[in-house]
């Protein structure tokens, strides 16, 4: 049978515990830790994308397949933490995730900016670990409608050198033809 006297001070006891700092901070830590896991976790399957899987994806979205499966359909290794590496759009702050014990100090920048998308409609969920749905829709970032400009230049100066080549191969063979009549004419006298 269990004694009303070590109840209570059972009870003493764990509240004294809750109430220390230091094994509130420890709880804290603890949880924390946990949250940076799984974050890390998250951000390890991040992977760089080449610039033609960028541009890829950047036709996608200008041609009105702007949602993730339709991106996804052509680019189908990429992922949700992939794509919010490319995100001008920044995470909401998790109401539910545990604050750091420390204050974090970032000395990393990005050396290159590469933040070409964003999406239509910021969702109310968009935290840290966000796993994008089916129907997010996207939309082009200032650099990413700047690289569109850059990717309609090259498919105009292709076009170009195509007619170019076009045309090049026609003079060339009016000129074998011009040729052969001078020779014909030659070899009639």
């Amino acid at each position: 049978m269990v004694d009303m006297n070590q109840l209570s001070g059972l009870a003493q006891l764990s509240s004294s515990l809750m109430s220390n700092p230091l094994y509130r901070a420890s709880i804290e830590q603890s949880r924390y830790e946990s949250y940076k896991k799984k974050l890390d976790a998250y951000h390890a399957k991040e992977f760089a994308l080449t610039h033609e899987q960028i541009d890829k994806v950047i036709r996608s979205i200008k041609s009105g397949r702007n949602t993730y499966q339709d991106i996804q359909n052509v680019l189908p290794s990429l992922n949700s933490p992939t794509l919010c590496s490319y995100l001008v759009d920044d995470f909401k702050k998790d109401p539910n995730a545990p604050e750091s014990p420390l204050i974090p100090i970032s000395l990393l920048q990005d050396s290159f900016p590469k933040h070409y998308f964003q999406l239509v409609h910021v969702p109310e969920d968009f935290y840290p670990l966000y796993e994008f749905k089916p129907s997010d829709a996207f939309d082009l970032s200032v650099l990413g409608e700047n690289r569109w400009y850059e990717i309609k230049q090259l498919d105009q100066q292709e076009n170009l050198t195509v007619q170019a080549i076009r045309w090049a191969k026609i003079s060339a063979a009016i000129a074998l033809i011009g040729l052969f009549i001078t020779i014909w004419q030659i070899l009639q006298k």
